[in-house]
């Protein structure tokens, strides 16, 4: 069963990925894509999501 993501969900995911001061997110461009891809088809968890979010993150030159 696969399972999608409702509105609430997505709103609080936004809660949680919020990128701090001092970051940016450095996503390569086909790897971004593909994790969109598999959120919307419900084949990436939020967790999955947030962790490949979380490995682009990186520090600005003025963070």
């Amino acid at each position: 069963m696969i399972e999608y993501l409702t509105v609430e969900d997505l709103l609080a995911l936004a809660e949680d990925l919020r990128v701090p001061n001092g970051y940016d997110l450095d996503a390569p461009e086909d790897d971004a894509y593909d994790l969109v891809i598999a959120m919307s088809t419900g084949s990436c968890t939020c967790r999955e999501a947030a962790v490949e979010l979380a490995a682009w993150a990186r520090v600005t030159s003025n963070g």
